[in-house]
């Protein structure tokens, strides 16, 4: 995962996104349309830092998964 920042010319965010961690079953009927769903407030706000590596690979552990974002 460390080789992601190298795919943009400018800094790379972390976004959580819920996946299917804390009880969002895959075999539900809107699933895949919650799995996409940010789990943290001001993710699109110009000062909002985002996740580390470290942070985003444990996410993923625990089936969470994780959207980018690379800012000017």
């Amino acid at each position: 995962m460390k080789n992601v920042q190298t795919l943009f010319s400018t800094p790379t965010v972390f976004i959580k996104l819920k996946g299917y961690a804390n009880g969002n079953n895959p075999s539900s009927k809107n699933a895949y349309n919650m799995a996409k769903q940010p789990i943290e407030s001001g993710w699109n706000s110009a000062g909002f830092k985002g996740n580390t590596i470290e942070e985003a690979e444990t996410w993923i552990k625990q089936n969470g998964w994780i959207g980018l974002d690379h800012c000017q």
